[in-house]
């Protein structure tokens, strides 16, 4: 069957695709045509699928989710027939004992004799004493039973009063070990201020809350109000960190998570966001240090590629390299691909800057970013008529990039189409208005035997940008 779907690789374009790498550990393009899958997946074959076998694939995951959709709602459905059963005999029960006292306070005894068995039974529950070995004391255990096991399996969802936020759950060792020795000291001294600290707490718990629905400011005001109280909650300082970050008040949310080390909690989290914070700041090296002690703590691709950002933004590209490297080592994430082919075009290794680009463009065909910036390296490599194609696929998905418009427009002067050319700047700067968009529709001008107008565009981007 003919898909109708060519590969982009430069040695072998338009060979038609016949199926996509499923290999997680590669870095190549994943659609393949069979120069592909002969050369560059020769290693795992195994792992490239054709399209009839992707398409079996999917069956079988089809079936086994079938499978299983009908396993949960057995599940499901025995849950809710058992919640039905308890129900009922608490209803059962309840309306025979309203009845019965109904009965004794008309003086009607005649029911006491019929139904005494279970008056005690009832008698014993109420005094807390042991009941399992009669009727009612085996019903009410076995709906406790069913209750724990239920709740005990929906807690982490059901206890609002749980201050965790993925990954903020982890607190360090020594941290935990203080809180439990001030519990102790409490335990020997109890507290004067229950109340007050039980409102800290309530603060805290209500930023959270407001914290996970984005809602940052609200959740700063509960936190600075849990602080008043208790200034030495930790977790209070890390979700101020957040908010403030995410508020973009970065040089505050550095002085949060300085807070948050100070009282030793002194996990990954809060140094990967000191970083990011610090990066926002342009303090680099700083940032680094934060990252790299982040990564002390757990070795997760995100930090390499944060940390490599850093890297790249203070000029140094052959260590932002072997950093992006080593994330690309853990994951292949199209964002991490990008990065590679960003630090590769600053090192001028434009061959394999436009592989990076092509293996994100197999990971995400619809990025507008990823098109122009494979139209970048190929116009490097002074291949216009190929760039062309993915500066048009970029401004298909994106048709108000002023960016991509004008790299389009560069590439069409390289081939002296410059009424063409012309059109892509005018278009950008109807978006935005750049030096470097002017200056580019001047050259064109100027190619175009327009000097007078080159000239006058010359002089406007003098007067107003001083260039």
């Amino acid at each position: 069957m003919d898909y109708g779907y060519l590969c982009t690789i430069v040695d072998h374009s338009n060979e038609p695709i016949i199926g996509y790498c499923f290999n997680q550990e590669c870095d190549k393009p994943k659609q393949i045509c069979f120069d592909c899958f002969s050369k560059q997946h020769s290693r795992h074959q195994n792992d490239c699928l054709r399209f009839n076998q992707i398409i079996q694939m999917i069956s079988d995951c089809t079936l086994i989710l079938q499978n299983l959709e009908q396993s949960e709602q057995i599940k499901m459905q025995n849950i809710i027939d058992q919640f039905k059963k308890n129900l009922k005999f608490i209803s059962s029960e309840k309306d025979r004992l309203i009845k019965l006292q109904a009965q004794l306070r008309n003086q009607d005894c005649s029911q006491i004799q019929n139904q005494l068995e279970q008056l005690k039974q009832w008698r014993s529950f109420t005094l807390n004493k042991s009941v399992k070995n009669n009727n009612i004391g085996i019903q009410l255990d076995e709906i406790k039973k069913f209750e724990k096991s239920f709740d005990q399996f929906f807690q982490p969802y059901l206890n609002s009063q749980t201050i965790s936020i993925k990954p903020l759950e982890q607190i360090s060792q020594s941290s935990m070990e203080r809180q439990n020795s001030n519990k102790t000291q409490e335990q020997r001294n109890p507290p004067q201020n229950v109340n007050q600290e039980q409102l800290a707490l309530e603060c805290l718990t209500s930023a959270v809350d407001l914290f996970k629905q984005n809602n940052f400011q609200d959740a700063l005001n509960f936190i600075n109000q849990a602080l008043k109280i208790n200034s030495d909650l930790e977790q209070a300082y890390l979700i101020k960190g957040l908010s403030l970050l995410h508020l973009e008040q970065y040089e505050e949310a550095v002085d949060c998570f300085n807070d948050c080390l100070r009282l030793d909690l002194k996990i990954e989290t809060v140094y990967y966001h000191k970083g990011f914070c610090l990066s926002a700041l342009e303090h680099f090296d700083e940032a680094i240090q934060n990252y790299d002690k982040a990564l002390e703590i757990r070795v997760d691709p995100d930090f390499y590629l944060k940390k490599a950002q850093a890297l790249y933004q203070s000029l140094k590209y052959d260590k932002a390299l072997e950093i992006i490297n080593k994330a690309l080592d853990i994951n292949t994430k199209q964002q991490y691909l990008q990065l590679k082919g960003a630090i590769l075009h600053k090192l001028g290794n434009s061959a394999q800057e436009l592989n990076c680009y092509l293996a994100a463009l197999g990971l995400d065909q619809n990025s507008s970013s990823i098109n122009h910036n494979v139209g970048v390296a190929l116009h490097t490599l002074k291949r216009y008529e190929e760039s062309l194609k993915y500066f048009d696929a970029a401004l298909a998905i994106e048709p108000n990039s002023p960016d991509s418009l004008n790299q389009k427009g560069i590439t069409l002067l390289s081939l002296d189409r410059y009424q063409q050319a012309l059109e892509c700047f005018e278009s950008a700067l109807q978006y935005v208005e750049k030096p470097e968009y002017l200056t580019n529709k001047a050259k064109t001008l100027n190619f175009l035997k327009r000097q007078n107008e080159a000239l006058q565009i010359f002089e406007y981007i003098r007067q107003k940008f001083g260039e």
